[in-house]
């Protein structure tokens, strides 16, 4: 659905997930659900007749170019760190907020990499298996 433009009907909020917004499309009159991040506010006040904020504005899918068509492509802002997590290596835990922390300077081996960036984690003290570990969390 990028690059098309809606109403937003609603905000669905649910704990442990990302805001979700349910839109109307208005080319097709379809309804469908995405995520808030990826929704931008369009100024188009032709389309705003009741004067509503974002809540009734017309939103474009982020993935379409500054322009709004939709096969235009955007530059993406480059990546922070390579992805260099591999199996059998020995990491250490240096985010204090994953895990709530109980875990900071902890040493582990990567068991498995789920994606360039995730890993599955066994921590060596205790033995521990952690899933879905982030690569940023580590060092």
């Amino acid at each position: 659905h990028a690059g098309l433009a809606g109403r937003v009907l609603r905000i669905l909020k649910e704990d442990g997930r990302s805001d979700r917004a349910q839109i109307e499309l208005a080319s097709s009159g379809e309804t469908i659900t995405v995520r808030c991040s990826e929704l931008v506010d369009v100024d188009n006040s032709s389309t705003r007749t009741n004067g509503a904020g974002a809540a009734g504005g017309e939103k474009r899918h982020q993935n379409a170019g500054a322009s709004g068509v939709p096969g235009e492509k955007r530059k993406r802002e480059p990546r922070e760190d390579p992805a260099w997590l591999l199996n059998n290596t020995r990491v250490r835990i240096v985010s204090k907020s994953f895990e709530g922390g109980r875990l900071y300077l902890k040493k582990g081996t990567v068991v498995d990499v789920l994606t360039p960036t995730e890993c599955v984690l066994e921590i060596n003290e205790s033995g521990e298996v952690l899933t879905g570990v982030p690569q940023r969390a580590l060092e």
